[in-house]
């Protein structure tokens, strides 16, 4: 069966961002390990890893005696975990080109199940959190991280900021990409039967140098062509509110407020 398409594409500029996206999400997706508190030994998947997601650190707090199964349904980004993880000197990863329906996953097997950024995008919300759940053993943890971007924007503001997310937002809603999803996480799991349902939001800000402090922007310029075509904005004026943005972010009084990474997890029942 073809790998469901991706709502942004598997271009190499997008595999791109989402490596620097993971590699700005590192010291979020470890507080949420750390308090997760995961062993050494503990048998662990990434659903929905893309180039990387969260294996790096998952190997270093499993270990050698652990598992890391990272699993990915786009081939491109399965190939890039693959190198990636090579490159990196992480044998101990098993990368699998496949979904959580994987009939190579057994169920009932792992300690934690994780997806970061993956629920916020899957079509069939329950469908998915179910396959999660079900890969977990009795008694084992699913956590999931997704962003909510209620407050994200520039300080000092610029107009072109909100016509360029208005538009975005727009065409992620075409998409199926909910773009407010992460607060729901916490009732999500307990309707799924979890129990000990625990959340944390993580906030971020950036200046000019980070570089994640654009992300946003180099985002809207990947979807320029569907917000041309979807007549939100007129590519003339696109491509002027887009150079406008630039340079006041390239201001060094200029923040950004990241979208808040929500994190929840739960517990399967014993």
């Amino acid at each position: 069966m073809p790998a469901p398409s991706y709502v942004l594409g598997t271009s190499a500029a997008e595999r791109d961002r989402l490596l620097e996206q993971a590699r700005a999400l590192e010291p979020s997706s470890a507080a949420l390990l750390d308090a997760i508190g995961i062993a050494p030994g503990w048998r662990t998947v990434d659903v929905g890893c893309g180039p990387l997601g969260i294996a790096p650190q998952l190997a270093a707090r499993v270990g050698s005696t652990g598992e890391v199964v990272a699993v990915e349904p786009q081939p491109a980004f399965a190939a890039a975990a693959r190198e990636q993880c090579e490159s990196r000197g992480l044998p101990q990863v098993q990368v699998i080109e496949g979904s959580a329906d994987d009939l190579r996953l057994p169920r009932g097997h792992f300690d934690l199940v994780h997806a970061r950024l993956v629920m916020m995008v899957a079509p069939d919300k329950a469908r998915l959190l179910g396959q999660l759940v079900a890969l977990a053993r009795p008694g084992g943890l699913v956590a999931l991280q997704d962003f909510d971007r209620a407050g994200a924007g520039c300080e000092p503001p610029h107009p072109a900021w909100p016509r360029l997310d208005a538009a975005t937002a727009a065409v992620y809603r075409q998409r199926g990409l909910d773009v407010g999803f992460g607060r729901r996480l916490p009732a999500l799991l307990a309707a799924a039967g979890l129990h000990d349902v625990q959340v944390r939001v993580q906030a971020r800000v950036s200046h000019a140098g980070d570089p994640a402090h654009a992300q946003f922007l180099t985002l809207a310029a990947d979807l320029r062509a569907p917000i041309v075509a979807a007549d939100l904005i007129d590519g003339r004026t696109f491509d002027t509110l887009l150079a406008a943005a630039q340079a006041h972010l390239a201001r060094p009084d200029v923040m950004v407020v990241h979208p808040l990474l929500f994190q929840a997890w739960g517990r399967r029942p014993v």
